[in-house]
């Protein structure tokens, strides 16, 4: 509980001076419903992708767009 509070503060913060917020280290859908209610403007972890070579660059992309989409389901 103390961590999305301090996470949310940060968040507001940043955003009060203007700042886009990118949270890193995001590992779980939970975890990134959670920033996006907290209104991060963008998020990166392995949730997403783990680092992969540029050939694999087109199913990693298709895999995001669903993943998107899944999370914005129940937020919109």
């Amino acid at each position: 509980m103390g961590a999305d509070r301090c996470s949310r503060g940060v968040i507001d913060i940043a955003h009060g001076l203007g700042k886009i917020v990118t949270a890193e280290g995001v590992e779980t859908a939970e975890q990134a419903k959670m920033l996006i209610d907290m209104r991060c403007d963008s998020l990166q972890g392995w949730y997403f992708s783990k680092a992969s070579d540029l050939m694999s660059l087109p199913s990693v992309m298709n895999k995001l767009t669903e993943q998107r989409a899944s999370l914005h389901k129940d937020n919109f």
